[in-house]
Formats: structure tokens, C-alpha cells, sequence
């Protein structure tokens, strides 16, 4: 079964491939196959929590489609050893013509569990000033010694300026009876295109315990090339339950990352 996946692989990427054939003196006929170096991006960053590192860069890539690849690791700076606390990747895939996207990942926590997503984009029609597009709701789960979730998420609005993404979920102990979830809630995702700077407010919710309010915000102060800095802004607060509202917690941060 392996081997006929993967002669289905090369066949497809064989014939995806623009081919040229040309004959030598003696009647033989060859394929030139063309051979591309593609760049390989490095990519770091650190904040307050800790670092992390990762490549990303084009698998493959002609008139027609385009495959990129991505993968990283990240570890917080308490953390002792040399092993990464989370990696993982993405491989992202687009049809030139149409503009229309797709992609799936993967992250691990090692004592944790593994989170997988996926998505599609169709445009529908394009303009000189304006556009139209599917954007599939991705549908996310995950699973670890705790228990394990499902959950969905999606572009709500998108222009040339906005862009409004939403998501909600819901979790479960392994061990907890019933069908209604141990945990939900949901939170709303801002960006601001031309700064790429963004905000997001979320709520969650454990019945018996509580509501879990947060909210949070990053400002791009300066973008070079390969580096950038921001500021970023963070708050949180639990309200309810048998401990009754908390304090509210919250902080502000400075960040800078790169690429080389």
C-alpha cells in the first residue's frame, strides 16, 4: 500500500511539473527536468514567555501551483534541557490562477497532546477594487492525558484595510460523564492590514466554575526587511464561581524577532 501511495505521489508531482523533451543526435529522446533552488527563511523571535526558531520556505512551485513548507520549535526560558517544549509545521498549498488557498499543520506538546487544523480559501470572482471568496471554517481538535476538544474557526469579514477572524470550541476529561462539554467559549480575532498590527477579546466558560474574560492587543512599532518590533498588551479576568471574581491580571510587552 505504502509503494502505490507513493508512486501516486510521483506521478502527480511528474506531471505537474513542466517538462521539456528534446532529441539527441542518435534518435534518443530526453526530459529536462528543471530544478529550482528555492530560499529557505529563518525565522526567530523572543518575548517574555521564552524563544523560538523555525524555517520556512517553497517546496515546490510552477505556473500553475506553488507548495510551501514550514516548521519550528519554540521553549519558554525556565525550561531546563535542550529538548523544544512545542514544534511542529504546515505545509501551505495555492493555485495561482485563482488565488484560492488551502493548508493543514501540526503542533506537539511532548506531555501535552497534538493539535492538528486545516483550511481552505476559494475565490469566487475577482476585481480590479474588490473580491469575492469562500473561506472554509477550519475545524480544529486536539487530544492529550487531560481529555481532548473540538473546535472551529473562520474569516467573518475581510477587505483591503480589515480583517475580522472568529473562533469557538468546547472540551472534555476523558473521565467526565455526559454529553455536554467540561469547558466552551469563543473569541474574536482583529487585524489591521496595512500594520499588520491586532486585537482579539475571548470568553470562556466552565460551568460550575466560572467565565474567563480575556482581551489583548499588539501594535507594530517598527518593520524593517528582516526584523520588526512591537508592544503588546494583554489582560484577563475570572468572574463567578465558587472563588468567586478575581483580580484582574494583565501586563504589557516588548517584542522583537527576525529573519536571516
Amino acid at each position: 500500500m505504502e509503494t502505490l501511495i507513493a508512486f501516486a505521489v510521483f506521478v502527480a508531482v511528474a506531471t505537474a511539473l513542466p517538462l521539456n523533451v528534446f532529441e539527441d543526435e542518435n534518435g534518443q529522446d530526453f526530459v529536462l527536468v528543471p530544478v529550482h533552488r528555492q530560499r529557505r527563511e529563518v525565522t526567530w523571535g523572543a518575548n517574555q514567555g521564552g524563544y523560538a526558531l523555525g524555517q520556512k520556505g517553497t517546496v515546490f512551485s510552477n505556473d500553475n501551483h506553488r507548495v510551501d513548507g514550514s516548521y519550528g520549535a519554540s521553549k519558554t526560558w525556565g525550561s531546563h534541557g535542550l529538548k523544544p517544549d512545542s514544534f511542529g509545521g504546515q505545509v501551505d498549498y495555492t493555485h495561482k490562477p485563482t488565488g484560492s488557498t488551502g493548508f493543514v499543520g501540526v503542533n506537539r506538546t511532548p506531555g501535552w497532546g497534538n493539535d492538528v487544523n486545516a483550511g481552505v480559501k476559494y475565490n469566487i470572482a475577482q476585481g480590479k477594487n474588490w473580491g469575492a471568496d469562500v473561506t472554509g471554517q477550519e475545524v480544529t481538535w486536539g487530544a492529550n492525558q487531560g481529555g481532548y476538544a473540538l473546535g472551529q474557526k473562520g474569516t467573518v469579514f475581510s477587505n483591503d484595510n480589515h480583517r475580522v477572524d472568529g473562533s469557538y470550541g468546547a472540551s472534555k476529561a476523558w473521565g467526565s460523564h455526559g454529553v455536554k462539554p467540561d469547558s466552551f467559549g469563543g473569541q474574536v480575532d482583529y487585524t489591521h492590514k496595512p500594520s499588520g498590527s491586532t486585537g482579539f477579546v475571548g470568553v470562556n466558560r466552565t460551568p460550575g466554575w466560572g467565565n474567563d474574560v480575556s482581551a489583548g492587543a499588539k501594535y507594530n512599532i517598527a518593520q524593517g526587511k528582516n526584523w520588526g518590533a512591537d508592544v503588546t498588551g494583554q489582560y484577563g479576568r475570572h468572574f463567578g464561581g465558587p472563588g468567586g471574581t478575581g483580580k484582574p491580571q494583565g501586563g504589557v510587552f516588548l517584542n522583537v524577532g527576525g529573519k536571516f
